[in-house]
């Protein structure tokens, strides 16, 4: 946990969070100077690029940390991950063309925006896989105590065992003396 003034921010999501911002920066830097007309560097720096790319990259954590893509950090489904990114990439799209309406000084030029969104698309994917991957590693799976022996919980055990990714492994079940045992219950009886 990390202090930050009255709040304590998990390292985890801290670490997320900052790794986050340096790949969109990256993406959309490297599109700047792919896809711009001119010099990348001149717009950069004399045509307020970096201010134009800091508020894509704060339109798209907003909508990351509105998604609640920092509360869970396990991946649960990949499908549902890549929805959520495009999803948060549309609305950002609808952020700048409100933004167009305020200050076209501030408005994210569409040579730029487009390929540097899917760039981020993919290279956020990536990244959360492999967070999600790397944290499973360090952290490991949250243990699960069973209260009791039915064929649910034996269905349960059983799945828990078969699939890793869901984040869960089975250390045990209590149960009373003389109650009914179940020969396809793979966890040890704890008590």
């Amino acid at each position: 946990m990390v202090r930050i003034p009255r709040v304590l921010v998990p390292a985890s999501v801290l670490g997320l969070l900052l790794s986050e911002i340096l790949l969109l920066f990256g993406c959309y830097a490297v599109c700047v100077f792919a896809f711009t007309e001119l010099d990348g560097q001149t717009f950069m720096l004399y045509e307020s690029g970096l201010t134009r790319i800091a508020i894509q990259v704060g339109l798209l954590l907003l909508g990351f940390f509105f998604r609640d893509l920092y509360a869970e950090l396990r991946i649960r489904n990949r499908t549902q991950l890549l929805q959520q990114l495009i999803l948060i990439i549309g609305i950002a799209f609808i952020g700048q063309a409100l933004i167009s309406y305020l200050n076209q000084d501030w408005r994210m030029p569409a040579h730029v925006l487009i390929p540097g969104s899917g760039l981020a698309l993919l290279v956020i994917f990536g990244w959360r896989l492999l967070f999600a991957v790397g944290l499973q590693r360090a952290v490991g799976a949250r243990r699960v105590l069973f209260l009791g022996a039915s064929p649910t919980v034996a269905q349960i055990a059983t799945y828990m065992g078969e699939h890793p990714e869901v984040g869960f492994t089975a250390i045990g079940y209590l149960e009373k003396e003389g109650a009914k045992s179940y020969p396809d219950f793979q966890v040890a009886r704890l008590g």
